[in-house]
């Protein structure tokens, strides 16, 4: 495995956990979403690939070119919380406890979806995730545009409050034949959401599944403005 190490403050994060554990397993999936670069690693070979993590943490412990004080980049490590914190730290001082000071950080996993606990209206049950397709074949407008459709959860104002609803349409592109040579594949836009501008909506992601819409009004519709190729990759580049 080759690694290019040193371009950030804490350049790699590496995920110990279990992974025939679901909750674990969704941990380092939404580790993934925030973190530039993740290496997960199985608890149950960490003593095999013990010197892979000592040496990748060292290397990336080194003076940040340029700067005055000396400070150095740092890895963070974070544990599964299947993983007791009796054996935590029995596996930090088996594995990590001499390297040196400030070499890695010990991190929590990310709290993507925090837990309202203020107010008359705390939900005290789970939040229940739902999904619906919607199939469309629509043709592009003589303005360069197409519309398509924008489902929204039944939700909405349930507490009669009028408080925000925000919810997210997934758009999987297929084959486009309504214009020559349609850009239907982008890298993924997660750290510089600026590019690649196809909808009428600021919050436009490209990901793995598709073309992400974050929404908040249930208009119906939504408006996406495809590029060709070419405009494409000048766009990006």
């Amino acid at each position: 495995m080759f690694l290019a190490v040193g371009r950030r403050v804490r350049d790699e994060t590496f995920c110990i956990f279990d992974p025939t554990d679901a909750g674990d397993v969704i941990e380092f999936g939404n580790t993934r979403l925030v973190e530039r670069s993740v290496i997960p690693i199985n608890v149950e070979w960490l003593a095999e690939h013990r010197e892979f993590l000592r040496a990748t943490i060292a290397a990336i412990h080194r003076p940040i070119p340029g700067n005055p004080f000396g400070t150095k980049f740092s890895s963070t490590v974070q544990f599964g919380t299947s993983i007791p914190n009796d054996r935590r730290n029995e596996l930090i001082e088996a594995h990590l406890a001499d390297l040196p000071e400030g070499a890695f950080y010990l991190a929590y996993p990310p709290s993507i979806w925090d837990g309202v606990r203020r107010g008359r209206d705390r939900r005290e049950t789970k939040v229940v995730a739902s999904g619906k397709a919607v199939p469309f074949d629509e043709e592009v407008g003589s303005n360069g545009y197409v519309k398509i459709p924008a489902p929204a959860p039944s939700f909405r104002n349930a507490t009669r409050h009028y408080a925000s609803a925000r919810w997210v349409n997934l758009i999987s592109v297929g084959d486009l034949q309504q214009r020559p040579d349609p850009a239907t594949v982008y890298p993924s836009n997660l750290w510089s959401p600026e590019y690649p501008r196809l909808g009428t909506s600021r919050e436009l992601r490209i990901g793995r599944e598709g073309w992400v819409l974050q929404q908040e009004h249930d208009i119906g519709y939504s408006l996406l403005e495809l590029q060709d190729g070419r405009a494409s990759i000048i766009g990006w580049l």
